[in-house]
């Protein structure tokens, strides 16, 4: 059990790590696939948001295979299903309130 928790934490501390990284430093990362100024803006937008917190993806993925190992797998689905339905509500949130400047940071292409 102690060696689950250990290899979870390591999980999350080289996802972090990659993910303050990308969010630091945004146009390298994309620089490998586009030099396309829009995409080099868009990008950075969107890692400057979402890297700090790829530590929790690769948390999320280390307890389910936790589960998976000692077969207790109930709580990954239900946290996966819990997962999609808040993607799924804040998708028709978000697109509800398109014109509202609140939300600009869910909807930055509109």
């Amino acid at each position: 059990m102690k060696a689950s928790w250990i290899g979870v934490l390591m999980a999350f501390a080289l996802t972090e790590l990659v993910g303050l990284a990308a969010a630091a430093f945004p146009q390298q990362w994309i620089g490998l696939f586009s030099q396309d100024p829009s995409v080099l803006q868009v990008g950075a937008e969107y890692l400057h948001r979402v890297g700090p917190f790829f530590g929790f993806f690769g948390l999320g993925y280390a307890l389910y295979c936790v589960g998976q190992a000692t077969r207790r797998i109930e709580a990954s689905v239900l946290a996966a299903l819990l997962r999609a339905a808040i993607a799924v509500l804040g998708g028709a949130g978000g697109g509800l309130a398109e014109g509202r400047r609140c939300w600009n940071f869910i909807l930055p292409w509109r």
